[in-house]
């Protein structure tokens, strides 16, 4: 089992920025799970405050919660000084949004990554920080991209594919960066912005690159195009008919948030994550028309519908 390993993080203090939201919840309360103390920070302005209460459990009377903007130094200095491990997951996670309004990504995920990246090479306490990335950078990829570059896994490829048809792409850490959105290249920059601050002062720090993440309590966000499966659960649970957008061809990795949680805990304290990236994922690609109605199903039947 993984207590050994995670015997490391019990009486630690962790701060976790974005902790609000569908994964930073998940985080922080995994890390209560395993006897660590998490320091939550969040602006909490993403949803209406009755989703942060009935949903995510949020209480901002907590006193282990921090409301405030991680765009604020002082702020970010001083509890980064009382923690020691981060996981930075604060972030505008809508794609759409982020292509609406660039300057908002700029701001919240290009800004706020700095001044925290600052806060904590300045901090000799902090053993380790993760930054939350997505596998949105690596774009659709390429077929040179969608094999590990060796002839031997090229002629693999190749017999699969005549006997099944087309594989899915399976991206490695690897991987040329190809990010085709405004929210895609902000995490690229944080990326790199991560390993040439912390590299430079010797601290140590991973990068964890979340596929489509689902999972209750997750909720549909107004002009958003994300989260599918939660939007497919959602006209379920309503009896409504689901949409399937070009053709239905699409092919996703769906992880369980629970799942996205442990291993953002695990990247803290596993020696092998030390300036590594990480990609977080099951492996296997379901396409639309099978895979996301068993999860949308699954999850409005966990709804009680």
């Amino acid at each position: 089992m993984h207590d050994t390993l995670l015997k490391e993080l019990v009486g630690r203090t962790v701060l976790v920025t974005g902790w609000a939201g569908l994964i930073g919840s998940r985080i922080a309360g995994y890390l209560r799970q395993i006897g660590a103390r998490p320091i939550s920070l969040c602006t909490l302005d993403a949803y209406p405050w009755h989703t942060y209460r009935d949903l995510f459990g949020v209480d901002p009377a907590d006193p282990s919660v921090v409301v405030g903007n991680v765009q604020n130094p002082p702020l970010v200095k001083k509890v980064v000084t009382e923690s020691d491990y981060v996981i930075h997951a604060a972030a505008l996670a809508d794609v759409a949004a982020c292509t609406r309004k660039p300057m908002a990504a700029i701001h919240t995920n290009i800004t706020s990554t700095q001044v925290l990246l600052d806060a904590v090479a300045a901090c000799e306490r902090i053993r380790r920080l993760v930054f939350a990335s997505s596998a949105s950078v690596y774009g659709n990829g390429t077929p040179e991209d969608w094999a590990r570059p060796c002839e031997e896994y090229r002629s693999v490829r190749k017999l699969l594919e005549a006997v099944y048809g087309r594989v899915p792409p399976q991206f490695h850490e690897q991987a040329q960066l190809r990010p085709m959105s405004v929210y895609a290249n902000t995490k690229a920059w944080g990326e790199t912005q991560t390993a040439l601050t912390l590299g430079a002062v010797s601290t140590s720090y991973a990068v964890v690159r979340y596929f489509s993440v689902y999972g209750d309590p997750q909720v549909v966000k107004e002009n958003s195009h994300s989260w599918v499966v939660a939007w497919f659960a959602t006209r379920a649970a309503l009896g409504l008919p689901l949409h399937l957008n070009g053709g239905g061809h699409q092919i996703r990795d769906l992880v369980h948030v629970d799942d996205i949680a442990a291993a953002t805990v695990r990247a803290l304290v596993a020696p092998r994550a030390h300036n590594e990236t990480i990609n977080i994922g099951t492996g296997t690609a379901p396409s639309t028309p099978a895979g996301l109605l068993y999860f949308a199903w699954s999850t409005a039947w966990r709804w009680g519908v």
